[in-house]
């Protein structure tokens, strides 16, 4: 009787032990996919996509390029914030009348390849009639940087050429509060503006060799007030 009940004993502790082990398993994996879920979930996809432009004669051809990124089902609101800075840009960096894109949609790479095909688009109607057929030019680049504490940079370098007199190219910087999703300005970094403008002139003057005295405006560059 004893032999049966000590049998019967540690076949029970063997099964309690099984039993602990499953539930241990399941809830790490459980643990690991709802980890891995989320991750996928707020991922950022970025690619590059390209266009290009010939001539009729075939004497010349241009290659229009975009690298773009955004955030794949953002789940904080700094992520949305992000994905609207990087489409409001590049919708308005190609200048669309009449687009054949959505421009209230959600980001995916459909949206950027319209984009840019659009651009091709009006690059080709341009030819038509033209008796001076000039090639056009794009080239954007996206970039976003998370690995700030209590913000996020989106940074995009933009250069297009429309046929016009010359080229526009510029670079734009913006800093999210991952807090609220709002784009921080310099009163929200600085306790004194006019006090860091005067520094920050001195260095800017003596980066471009310019004296103290010369006029901003007529050395080419378009500050408020000089």
């Amino acid at each position: 009787m004893k032999e049966k009940l000590k049998v019967i004993r540690n076949g029970f502790i063997y099964v309690s032990i099984l039993w602990l082990a499953a539930c241990s398993s399941t809830g790490s994996k459980t643990s690991e996919n709802e980890t891995e879920e989320k991750s996928i979930q707020s991922q950022l996809i970025d690619s590059t996509i390209k266009e290009t432009m010939v001539l009729p004669d075939h004497s010349d051809s241009g290659v229009f390029t975009l690298k773009y990124i955004y955030f794949l089902d953002p789940q904080e609101v700094y992520q949305y914030s992000i994905n609207e800075i990087i489409k409001s840009a590049v919708a308005s960096s190609i200048q669309l009348e009449d687009s054949s894109v959505d421009l209230t949609q959600k980001l995916d790479g459909a949206f950027f390849q319209g984009l840019l095909k659009d651009f091709k688009k009006m690059a080709m109607e341009s030819l038509i009639d033209n008796d001076y057929p000039m090639l056009w030019e794009y080239d954007c680049s996206v970039s976003v940087d998370t690995n700030f504490k209590e913000f996020a940079e989106v940074n995009y370098d933009i250069y297009s050429f429309m046929g016009g007199a010359h080229g526009n190219g510029y670079s734009v910087y913006n800093l999210v509060n991952k807090k609220d999703g709002k784009t921080l300005e310099l009163k929200d970094i600085l306790s004194d503006e006019k006090a860091f403008t005067k520094v920050a002139e001195k260095y800017f003057r003596k980066l471009q060799k310019l004296s103290t005295e010369a006029d901003l405006d007529e050395e080419g560059y378009w500050f408020d007030n000089n």
